[in-house]
């Protein structure tokens, strides 16, 4: 009866997380399709503005140089031509290139209040165009839709192989060779690929990810998981890509160049600032709720971190006058203090010890925000991982 129970217990698992990645993931689609349609109003309305500068431009040039107004002929024709925003960005680049020679050669233009001003709008204009236009190239496409699921499911894999390549080739006790079924499950690897791959950002790159992944996991094998590898693992995706590539950052080329304001609806469903499937703290707070009645999770660990940090932002903020949303629901804290902190193998066991290594992580998480916003709760609890034993300890010693 027992074995049964676990069967259906690990089904309902299993069917809650595939649907709990198929919603977020889901969403996050639904979101860069809007995000992509506001993508396409923006560059329309950059270019209009490109080409209202470009006008005002023109007249200066002619005002103040002998160069033939006929030059410019074809840009009053634009209005009324039937073109796509591809073509017409096209010809205003031709004319923005046509102004830049002109500027070249007529040096008293650089000294035109008005033409200065035309011109820096322009450029600003050009700036705006680009940044757009990479989030609407990168993301119109297959590759970019699916791109948070490679994320997922590639950590899954790695998970996977990482088990696979241990158990058959490494694992000398195993005289006899276990079933395909047990060396895949043999370890939590699997569910750590899927919770960095929820928690990395969309702009890393998947090379650092996967090597990543695979170098750490593997090394993970032979000292016995004695550390959070999952804060191990971003952390090194952290400083490899701040240090060497483009820097870490959650937000995508469209985020960046347009300011939000989000409400409580926003942060309640996942629209903020945050990893690929790790924001959306409805989910988060349902999936507590079920690993608790399932007893699949260490809920004292979760509950008093998310209470106790929750606690300290709420008087920091109220204190200097931030809005709490902005703080706190930021970069998936509460993702990582469900799935991240509560680590079977690197956490408390004990109820007192599971506590105290919960109100630690969330002390911990608010001092570190002040050093790194992004890696404050993964430094928390990747240092309070190295004293679980010693909590766990502590406990029994307060008990005798």
């Amino acid at each position: 009866m027992d074995g049964i129970m676990t069967i259906l217990l690990t089904i309902v698992i299993l069917v809650g997380v595939v649907t709990i990645i198929y919603i977020v993931n889901f969403n996050n689609l639904q979101a860069y399709k809007i995000k992509i349609n506001e993508a396409e109003s923006i560059i329309d309305d950059l270019l209009r503005k490109k080409y209202d500068n470009l006008l005002l431009i023109k007249d200066v040039i002619v005002e103040e140089t002998d160069v033939d107004a006929k030059v410019f002929d074809e840009l009053k024709r634009f209005k009324t031509m039937n073109i796509s925003s591809f073509d017409f960005e096209r010809k205003l680049t031709e004319i923005n290139n046509l102004i830049d020679k002109i500027k070249s050669d007529y040096e008293n233009l650089n000294s035109d209040v008005r033409f200065n001003n035309y011109y820096t709008e322009i450029y600003e204009c050009n700036e705006k165009l680009e940044a757009t236009k990479s989030f609407y190239n990168k993301y119109t496409n297959l590759y970019g839709l699916f791109r948070p699921f490679i994320f997922i499911l590639g950590g899954a894999f790695i998970g996977a192989i990482i088990n696979i390549i241990y158990e058959y080739i490494f694992n000398k006790k195993n005289n006899d060779k276990p079933k395909i079924k047990e060396v895949l499950f043999s370890s939590f690897h699997i569910e750590y690929g899927i919770i960095l791959g929820c928690l990395t950002s969309i702009n890393t790159n998947m090379l650092v990810f996967f090597l990543s992944l695979f170098i750490i996991f593997f090394l993970s094998k032979f000292l016995k998981n004695r550390v959070n590898i999952m804060c191990v693992c971003f952390i090194v995706i952290y400083a490899f890509q701040s240090l060497v590539l483009n820097g870490f950052n959650y937000m995508n080329t469209y985020e960046t160049n347009k300011l939000f304001e989000y409400n409580i609806l926003d942060y309640i469903i996942g629209k903020n600032v945050g990893g690929i499937a790790s924001t959306n703290i409805l989910i988060s707070i349902l999936t507590l709720i079920l690993l608790s009645v399932t007893n699949n999770t260490k809920t004292s660990i979760s509950v008093l971190s998310l209470v106790t940090s929750f606690v300290l932002f709420s008087v920091y903020c109220m204190i200097s006058n931030i809005n709490i949303g902005n703080v706190y629901f930021q970069y998936g804290y509460i993702f990582m203090f469900i799935y991240v902190a509560t680590d079977y193998v690197t956490s408390s066991y004990t109820v007192l010890g599971m506590r105290l290594f919960g109100i630690i992580v969330g002390i911990l998480t608010f001092a570190f925000y002040f050093v790194n916003p992004i890696l404050a709760p993964i430094l928390a609890i990747l240092i309070t991982s190295f004293l679980n034993n010693l909590i766990d300890r502590a406990n029994k010693l307060f008990k005798k």
